[in-house]
């Protein structure tokens, strides 16, 4: 998802996916919030036409509400809706990936959900998984939601990634360690 985050917008996107979780909490609604602005994120990430009229300044407001009102007509609450229709307003619409990155964030932190990206040589087993994540639940008291991947690179061991953080213990790591020591 990092890929989808333009620098440009980090400022904006942080102060409205800040205030969109804000709202879901205080109407006690996050849950169905989050899953609106999935659904709303698939379909408009999936559509260069949605885009292209959504961001387009030629385009007149009530006609971008019209479109979301028409795509977020089967949302469980209407806060998303609302929303949107800010962001059509504003001329905000160029950001929403970046946006949707940030609530996912927030609502993590509400949550008290940390993500974290594990990469090992080979697939790790059900156990393991379980016993690993444990054991990073246990270090960064938060619950872990964790995405494995496999990648011959590390040689062996584990990489494990979260928050701008890296405890790399992999193979390939130690042998570049000891690499160094003996120079």
């Amino acid at each position: 998802m990092k890929e989808k985050i333009n620098n440009n917008f980090t400022g904006i996107a942080k102060r409205y996916s800040k205030a969109l979780v804000d709202t879901a909490v205080e109407k006690n609604l996050l849950d169905e919030t989050s899953q609106s602005l999935s659904q709303f994120y698939e379909i408009y990430t999936s559509s260069e036409d949605l885009q292209n009229s959504l961001n387009a300044p030629t385009i007149k407001f009530e006609e971008k509400k019209a479109i979301i009102s028409e795509l977020t007509k089967s949302f469980s609450n209407k806060i998303v809706e609302d929303f949107l229709f800010i962001l059509a307003q504003e001329g905000r619409f160029n950001a929403f990936p970046t946006i949707f990155y940030y609530f996912n964030e927030e609502l993590n932190k509400e949550k008290n959900i940390e993500e974290v990206e594990v990469k090992s040589v080979i697939e790790l087993d059900e156990e393991q998984k379980t016993r690993l994540q444990q054991k990073l639940e246990n270090k960064l008291g938060k619950k872990v939601v964790a995405k494995y991947t496999t990648t011959p690179d590390i040689i062996g061991g584990l990489v494990i990634s979260y928050n701008e953080k890296t405890i790399d213990l992999s193979v390939k790591s130690n042998l570049e360690n000891l690499k160094k020591q003996l120079k």
